[in-house]
């Protein structure tokens, strides 16, 4: 596996962004908020097996594959607390 860039949000939504395998690809966090150090570079690498212990069995998805849409949904409506449903109602 080449260089692998993870954004790893826990249970309680803290973040942790970590750097594994080797490669010339770089990881940058760019953040508005700080306009005099706005680019940061994520230089410590992890190794594999830490990768493959944080990932464990889960599947890895990606936004082409048939699911995504309504997972997209499913997470969109709870963060606004929509629900993207409604009744049908019959128009006799």
């Amino acid at each position: 596996m080449g260089a692998t860039f993870v954004v790893h949000v826990d249970a309680d939504g803290n973040q942790e962004y970590r750097a594994f395998g080797v490669g010339d690809a770089r990881f940058l966090v760019i953040d508005e908020r700080c306009p005099d150090d706005r680019v940061y570079r994520i230089t410590v690498r992890e190794p594999s097996a830490a990768l493959t212990a944080l990932i464990g069995a889960s599947p890895i998805g990606d936004r082409f594959e048939e699911r995504h849409v309504a997972l997209a949904a499913q997470i969109n409506a709870q963060l606004t607390g929509v629900c993207p449903l409604s009744i049908v109602r019959d128009e006799q």
